[in-house]
């Protein structure tokens, strides 16, 4: 009877462990008195050139996938090419303004990356709520300065907020 117990709860501990590691953290890290980060709750940011959303996530490449072991990479240019193939992305333009909400470090199995949800302030979807995330540089691992990467996104100068 002892073993059987054994055999039980040695794949229940596994389990539980590796769901303790792909969980999210939500620890907030925009800036504040003692952060890292260059980002500020409510800063005005600008797309500086097309990106896809897939689902609520901006990427500068989508990958769609058809199945367990086939799928595709899709570019912008691609979407662009033929945008009714790939009826679950959608174009976001250059030039949409974003107001930026929380930073939050995320971290799952497989990576980890920064969650940044955003408003989207200008352009066909103005009032969606998007993560940006995929466009902040930094690793949630390590305590190195958080920053917008600028070949997607910059800040806007302030005198154009007030």
């Amino acid at each position: 009877m002892r073993r059987n117990t054994l055999n039980i709860r040695m794949p229940l501990t596994i389990v539980l462990g590796l769901l303790s590691l792909s969980c999210s953290s939500t620890k907030v890290i925009t800036a504040g008195p003692s952060s890292s980060s260059q980002l500020k709750e409510g800063q005005i940011v600008r797309l500086q050139k097309d990106v896809l959303q897939q689902g609520g996530t901006l990427v500068g490449e989508a990958y769609v996938s058809y199945g367990r072991s086939n799928g595709e990479g899709v570019s912008v240019k691609k979407y662009k090419e033929t945008p009714t193939r790939w009826p679950s992305l959608k174009l976001v333009e250059s030039g949409t303004e974003f107001s930026i909400g929380t930073l939050k470090p995320y971290r799952s199995f497989e990576y980890s990356r920064y969650l940044l949800p955003a408003t989207i302030l200008t352009g066909a979807r103005k009032g969606e709520r998007v993560d940006i995330g995929w466009f902040v540089v930094g690793d949630p691992q390590q305590k190195a300065p958080v920053h917008l990467q600028n070949k997607f996104l910059v800040a806007v100068p302030e005198s154009k907020n007030d």
